[in-house]
């Protein structure tokens, strides 16, 4: 899958208030090479991850320590979520940076991830 591929689905993600189930799969095919084998994602467990608790618990298994950023305007329509994912909080020159957006939290969280593992996949041309 290309770079340009996978920036596809995370537009995709964004743009939607529900994640089709072949979205959600694209989704957790691109995420599950992030996480350790023992905590792999079942796959009878993809429709709970537009649960913005189950996205932040895909975060915390995928991306031990990383910072999780939310921000969010309850005035805007849906809310207008912002989700960034950055190796450190206190540096500025993180090279692996996941940023989503989207009316939806999860789907926030979930299109930064989408970004991270585009960022961390050789298949992409970064590790």
């Amino acid at each position: 899958m290309t770079r340009a591929d996978i920036e596809g689905i995370a537009v995709t993600i964004e743009g939607s208030a529900d994640l089709s189930p072949e979205t959600a799969t694209a989704v957790l095919g691109l995420i599950r090479p992030l996480v350790p084998l023992k905590d792999r994602w079942p796959a009878d467990r993809m429709p709970v991850i537009q649960s913005s608790d189950e996205a932040i618990h895909l975060v915390d298994l995928a991306l031990p320590d990383w910072s999780i950023s939310l921000k969010g305007r309850t005035n805007d329509a849906d809310g207008h979520w912002t989700c960034t994912l950055r190796r450190s909080d206190t540096l500025d020159d993180d090279f692996m940076i996941g940023i989503g957006r989207g009316p939806v939290l999860s789907h926030a969280i979930l299109a930064a991830m989408v970004r991270v593992a585009a960022l961390r996949s050789p298949a992409t041309g970064a590790n």
